[in-house]
């Protein structure tokens, strides 16, 4: 697998209230996280719908235009803010590739200079690539030694039936000495030397 960019984040935490940034930018965002969180106070982590998706530095852009078009009253709690960071999210790779594959993410230095005026902070956050654990393997259990019930064998339906001459005499003699196809039918002790 290789690495992989994910998208960028904008995350502010203040003590003070953030809802009227959170209403401010409305549906162009999607919200991660809004509302409070110990020892942070409150927090809102936003993903933005515009820019090239693929490109942090048009991401960040499209936040910073968002952020330019505030409200004074929401432009003073962004200033009041403990922090303001815009957080590059980055899969990993796996030692998996066959190559050393890099990816490569830049910013202007617009883009740059714009984040440092408003005060806030570019983060780089790398993931590690989610790989599906293994399960233990479970001991393989010797098989129980059951006995399965004799199975009643029937000889196969014939459709064609032998001549009657050679049946009758088998019937008549199995009749007139049912001792001796008793006999010919027990398997033969061997004769002892």
């Amino acid at each position: 697998m290789l690495p992989e960019f994910l998208n960028v984040d904008l995350e502010i935490e203040s003590n003070e209230s953030l809802e009227l940034i959170a209403k401010e930018f409305g549906e162009k965002v999607h919200v991660l996280h809004h509302g409070a969180l110990p020892e942070i106070g409150n927090l809102l982590a936003v993903e933005i719908y515009e820019g090239d998706d693929q490109d942090p530095d048009s991401i960040i852009n499209a936040f910073l235009n968002l952020i330019d078009g505030l409200s004074a009253k929401a432009k003073a709690i962004w200033k009041k803010a403990a922090a303001r960071r815009f957080d590059i999210g980055i899969e990993s790779g796996t030692s998996e590739t066959k190559r050393y594959k890099a990816l490569c993410l830049s910013l202007s230095p617009a883009t740059t200079k714009r984040v440092a005026a408003l005060s806030a902070e570019i983060l780089i956050t790398v993931y590690a690539p989610e790989i599906p654990e293994e399960k233990p393997k479970a001991k393989a259990k010797a098989p129980a030694k059951v006995k399965a019930p004799a199975a009643k064998v029937k000889a196969p339906a014939t459709k064609a039936k032998a001549p009657a001459a050679k049946v009758a005499p088998a019937k008549a003699a199995a009749k007139k000495a049912p001792v001796a196809a008793k006999a010919a039918a027990k398997p033969k002790a061997k004769a002892k030397k």
